[in-house]
């Protein structure tokens, strides 16, 4: 008998610690070292060397590091970093993203976001806020055009970030 107990234990409790595959407790989801077909999150989601070949849906926080993606939705915060984005990304929220390429379009509904030592296509700024819009580029190339859609913004162009189309609705601000 108590093997049986101890055997329906062990058998509850593996996926704790398991390291290499997608768990959702509590709101929060935790993904690492696998291939999944899509993500769907409401809270937090943790991905850690995931690839994901069809939408990531986050409705809370992405944080997402040496990853691959398809298209990306997040109403909330995105934490990227060493991931690759080959579609769309949306994020209605903050960005924060270091060393990713995006292969696709960038969409923000956001006053302020960053990019760190990142590729990406155009971006398309459409904040709702009241506040002036910032997106902070740091060692980035924007092969595309920026363009903020209902206000006016800045675009801050650090340590030889570039922009290869033009920035429309907004002004640019180099060397900082």
């Amino acid at each position: 008998m108590n093997i049986v107990i101890l055997a329906i234990c062990l058998l509850m409790t593996t996926p704790l610690f398991a390291k290499e595959s997608c768990m959702n407790r509590y709101g929060i989801l935790n993904c690492g070292g696998e291939v999944v077909d899509h993500i769907l999150a409401n809270g937090v989601a943790n991905l850690m060397g995931t690839s994901v070949i069809n939408d990531t849906i986050v409705n809370g926080t992405l944080k997402a590091e040496n990853t691959q993606l398809n298209s990306v939705t997040v109403n909330g915060a995105a934490i990227i970093k060493d991931a690759e984005i080959t579609a769309r990304a949306e994020i209605n929220g903050s960005l924060s993203a270091i060393k990713s390429n995006f292969l696709g379009a960038i969409y923000l509904g956001s006053n302020s976001s960053c990019l760190e030592a990142c590729n990406t296509k155009d971006i398309f700024i459409n904040s709702r806020s009241h506040t002036e819009n910032e997106l902070h580029l740091f060692a980035t190339k924007v092969d595309g055009s920026i363009f903020f859609k209902k206000k006016s913004g800045t675009v801050f162009l650090c340590q030889g970030s570039t922009v290869s189309g033009q920035v429309s609705g907004g002004e640019v601000i180099e060397g900082c």
